[in-house]
């Protein structure tokens, strides 16, 4: 079994998706959780697309914070002018390719 917490791998396509399957275990959530049972959800499947197969100005993202959604919007209007303090905070948290990196 791979995974942990509330669920583990069922099975993954290569460059296609992956899908998650809840856990049996009831011991995953953190002691200050108010749910300690299974997950609510019994399955997660994630599809991965191509970059160029839907065009960005369509494309819808979100954030979660603290389990509520404090940003929802176009893919632009949100990576391009991220008003909500955690969504700035997310963004810059995202390791950049093109920073230069010190290991004198």
């Amino acid at each position: 079994m791979v995974g942990s917490g509330a669920f583990s791998l069922k099975g993954w396509t290569r460059h296609a998706g992956v899908a998650l399957d809840r856990s049996t275990s009831d011991r995953w959530a953190p002691a200050f959780s108010a749910h300690h049972g299974p997950a609510y959800q019994s399955h997660v499947d994630f599809r991965f697309l191509p970059f160029d197969a839907v065009p960005f100005d369509a494309v819808r993202v979100g954030a979660l914070k603290d389990g509520r959604i404090v940003v929802s919007g176009s893919a632009e209007s949100v990576f391009t002018y991220p008003r909500h303090p955690y969504t700035r905070a997310l963004l810059a948290a995202v390791p950049r390719l093109d920073a230069v990196m010190d290991v004198g």
